[in-house]
């Protein structure tokens, strides 16, 4: 007998499989604690929720602020509720938001953070240079230095100068008990300068100067002290203090004004001479004279006022000459030494030398005027002349003519210059005697 057993299987109800946890919720409080040029720290607080997980790390995102785009900061999650984002733009503008994850996912992003500016934070300036003493007179020090190496990442605002004038301290020594810092009398609150003069000072007293930089986040160290100096005429040899340019030709127009001025140094203050050759300046030309300068006017300039300028400073100390160089352009002055070489019959030839003074700049060629004595009108033979002599015909023979000479130039014609004395034309007699015989040879051998 055989038995068979049956089984019914059982279905029980749907089930869906979940996590257990949920995302975190977005962290808050995003802030940045400090600023370097490239970099920024950043610190947050944790989600109010772990979303029953805890919490594997957090994703941060920065902003540049002319951006719309969020970019990822780190490739890993960061552990910890602060970092650095590093590789930033100097002087560009962030914000960053912060994301939280767990075993569930990433959390919604925080609120940004306020914009921050990656720039080098702001320190009190490096201390300017030892000052140095440019200047003294019976009252007063005149100091200079230079700015400082580092202005602290903030622009210097101004120099304070202090004076001290009773003990000398050592030069790298800093004052520090309150006798000490009490001998240091600021001269004046603010200077921009880095020269300064303290007046109101003792005779022959000897003081020392130091100089603070000032920046917006506060004062600077004290430079080191200055040399001792005391308050007394400085003495000095004259010399002149000009730059290249007034070593140059000076170059002007005719009918122009035209000034020399220079400036000098010296102490006790020295007396001042101008010369050229030929000419009293006195007369010619306008002369001024300061403690530290000396200059020369000439007015309606002319040819006459080229060539070398001369001005001479002079003290119990010393002198010193400035050779100064000027170019009027203007016409030529006249030729030199115009005479009559040589004479025939019917002409006569010229010779001359080129004027002295070429108006400052080449002739370019030379008028050539005949008149006779008994007229008044002068007649040009040539305008085009570009050498220095020149033959005249077509002369009547036993007349008296006068001859001049021009120079011409790029600025007009020139000034003319006159032979001596009138020129008969007549021919040479041992000339025409042989000329004579020649026509009796010539006219006997043609009869033949």
């Amino acid at each position: 007998m055989m038995v068979e057993q049956r089984f019914l299987a059982l279905e029980s109800e749907t089930i869906k499989v979940t996590d257990p946890y949920t995302l975190p919720t977005a962290p808050a409080s995003v802030d940045v604690t400090s600023v370097t040029g490239d970099s920024m720290t950043l610190t947050w607080c944790k989600p109010a929720s772990d979303g029953g997980s805890p919490i594997t790390g957090y994703v941060i995102e920065r902003r540049e602020k002319t951006s719309m785009r969020w970019v990822r900061v780190n490739r890993d999650p960061v552990v910890e509720c602060t970092t650095v984002v590093a590789k930033l733009r100097k002087g560009c503008e962030y914000d960053f938001r912060v994301y939280a994850e767990n075993a569930a996912g990433v959390s919604p992003h925080s609120e940004p953070s306020a914009t921050f500016r990656a720039l080098d934070p702001h320190v009190v300036p490096s201390r300017p240079t030892k000052p140095k003493v440019v200047n003294s007179t019976k009252d007063s020090v005149s100091v200079a230095w230079k700015p400082p190496t580092n202005d602290g990442g903030a622009p210097i605002l101004g120099y304070k100068t202090e004076v001290e004038g009773e003990e000398e301290f050592d030069e790298e020594e800093e004052p520090e008990s309150p006798e000490e810092l009490a001998r240091w009398v600021e001269v004046i609150p603010l200077t921009k300068s880095l020269e300064f003069t303290i007046t109101g000072l003792k005779t022959d007293a000897e003081y020392e100067f130091c100089v603070k930089a000032i920046n917006k986040v506060g004062s600077s160290v004290r430079s080191r002290y200055s040399d001792p100096a005391a308050a007394a005429d400085r003495t000095s040899e004259p010399s002149f203090d000009v730059n290249i340019e007034l070593r140059k030709v000076l170059i002007v127009k005719h009918g122009t004004s035209f000034t020399l001025k220079v400036p000098f140094k010296g102490n006790p203050v020295p007396s001042a001479e101008w010369t050229k050759e030929g000419v009293d300046l006195k007369v010619r030309g306008t002369i001024e004279f300061t403690e530290n300068s000396t200059s020369l006017t000439i007015e309606k300039s002319t040819r006459n006022d080229s060539g070398e300028y001369s001005v001479t400073i002079e003290s119990p100390l010393g002198k010193a000459t400035l050779p100064m160089v000027v170019k009027v352009l203007d016409s030529p002055g006249p030729p030199a030494n115009v005479k009559v070489s040589s004479v025939t019959r019917d002409s006569a030839t010229l010779t001359w030398e080129a004027p002295e003074n070429d108006g400052g700049a080449a002739v370019k060629a030379y008028h050539v005027e005949k008149r006779e004595a008994s007229k008044k009108a002068w007649i040009s033979v040539t305008s085009n002349c570009h050498a220095l002599t020149y033959k005249v015909e077509d002369l009547q023979e036993g007349a008296v003519y006068y001859f001049r000479v021009i120079a011409e130039n790029e600025q007009g014609v020139g000034v003319p210059q006159e032979a001596k004395a009138g020129t008969k034309i007549t021919g040479n007699k041992l000339t025409e005697r042989l000329r004579i015989v020649v026509k009796l040879i010539l006219y006997k051998f043609c009869l033949q």
